[in-house]
């Protein structure tokens, strides 16, 4: 991932009035208990844990404010919640530090602390280290002063910790293995290789052939299988492959632009989006194994697009289209969305965006009503076949989605929100206030 540290612009004035439902009346709305937590950074600034079963909330941190912002809220598959501070944009100090709560309740401790470095993302193992207690934590750290990036890896055992610096490039993608045992780099746009964590080194390189027009690798939920986008025909055409024990698996030849992809929960299907020259594409899902196409949106203009649990469904972001909320959608006009030269990165972040649902076998979309983006949501989105890998916004039983959202361009306030994406005519719920949540992967 690329560091950025810069002012986010919003640049389309929005006034969204919402009737925020009381928190007791979420059971009520729903008609049924909704599974996990959802931590999210409020508006103080402080790490909050919402725990949807018992509509009750817990305060992790009680430090935040305007010089002391907390970031980015990372769940374990095991109930861990790993938290980080702070956003040195508005710190007083350059000072950076990792906190480990063992299970979203407990405050966390300290588990790394730098001077003039910045934590900007974080992805747990997927499975244990040694013992049951043993987990690792890979953080993608940026040194201010010299713009590199180094993954810190932290073992984490509940009783002790111990930390070590994995590899260093920029900008740098990663992916684990199922098992935990190894992880895909993706580094300097050009370098692929493997990590293995008990040789505590790259043992394999993955550089022939060459590294296309893509960000995050994505190693199969279920197997040893690598997907990744190599140089095609021409240096401009990008192939989508999957690469086993050596063996190459072409699945679709000859992409033209940047292209975003991510395997379903059960490795069975891979969804990816390509920008075309216009800077936007529309999303297509794949059979894993062969490469045939399965399904496909009409809208041409996806952003940013996040698998449920179940595999049946998947969340994607497109700007807002005229006449089209709340419904089920056919065929759309395609909407432009304007990129920066590197094709991977939107020039105005300040514009309002749709939540829309894909049916993966009925191949129809489902398309809701328009929100304000928070700085945090905005580079989730940036960077989303990333953050898609480590972070879900989806409940444990993919019916609802977690997200924040502005209320006024020119204010502060935010609202965390619950939708309903089995209901078109429901209205998002808010839990709190806050401007980054992501959902637990724990029932």
């Amino acid at each position: 991932m690329r560091f950025i540290h810069r002012t986010f612009l919003f640049l389309l004035p929005v006034i969204l009035i919402l009737a925020a439902l009381p928190i007791n009346a979420l059971q009520e709305t729903f008609g049924s208990e909704l599974p996990g937590r959802i931590a999210y950074v409020g508006d103080d600034f402080n790490i909050h844990v919402f725990d949807v079963g018992t509509e009750s909330t817990f305060s992790l941190t009680e430090d935040g404010g305007p010089n002391v912002r907390y970031q980015w809220p990372t769940w374990s598959n095991d109930g861990r919640l790993a938290y980080f501070c702070c956003d040195l944009q508005f710190a007083t100090s350059s000072v950076t530090s990792a906190y480990i709560s063992p299970d979203g309740i407990l405050p966390g401790r300290l588990v790394f602390g730098g001077i003039g470095e910045s934590i900007i993302y974080a992805y747990w193992a997927p499975a244990p280290c040694d013992g049951a207690n043993c987990r690792e934590l890979a953080m993608l750290v940026n040194n201010i002063q010299s713009g590199s990036l180094s993954l810190l890896m932290v073992r984490d055992t509940v009783d002790d910790y111990d930390n070590y610096v994995a590899a260093m490039g920029s900008p740098f993608y990663y992916s684990w293995s199922p098992d935990a045992t190894q992880m895909a780099f993706h580094r300097n746009n050009r370098l692929l290789s493997i990590y293995s964590g008990a040789a505590g080194d790259i043992d394999v390189s993955l550089n022939q052939p060459t590294s296309g027009a893509f960000q995050a690798p994505a190693w199969s939920p279920i197997d040893d299988r690598i997907l990744l986008g190599v140089v095609g025909v021409h240096p401009r055409f990008t192939n989508l492959v999957t690469v086993q024990n050596g063996e190459i698996t072409t699945l679709v030849e000859d992409l033209e632009g940047g292209v975003s992809f991510a395997w379903s929960p059960d490795g069975q299907y891979i969804a990816y989006r390509l920008l075309d020259g216009n800077g936007y594409g529309s999303l297509i899902v794949i059979n894993a194994m062969t490469g045939v196409p399965v399904s496909e949106t009409e809208i041409n203009a996806v952003v940013a697009f996040f698998w449920s649990p179940d595999s049946s469904k998947i969340a994607f972001v497109t700007p807002p289209i005229s006449g089209q909320d709340s419904a089920q959608r056919g065929p759309a006009a395609p909407q432009t969305v304007q990129y920066s030269p590197d094709g991977f990165q939107p020039v105005q972040q300040g514009i309002e965006l749709s939540w829309n649902v894909l049916d993966v076998q009925s191949g129809v979309t489902t398309s809701f009503g328009s929100f304000l983006p928070t700085p945090g949501d905005v580079y989730m989105i940036l960077y989303f076949d990333q953050f898609a890998q480590s972070h879900s916004i989806w409940s444990p039983d993919s019916k609802y989605i977690v997200y924040s959202e502005l209320m006024l361009e020119d204010n502060t306030t935010s609202l965390v929100q619950i939708r309903d994406v089995l209901d078109v005519t429901a209205s998002p719920v808010t839990i709190g206030q806050g401007g980054f949540a992501v959902w637990s992967y724990d029932e």
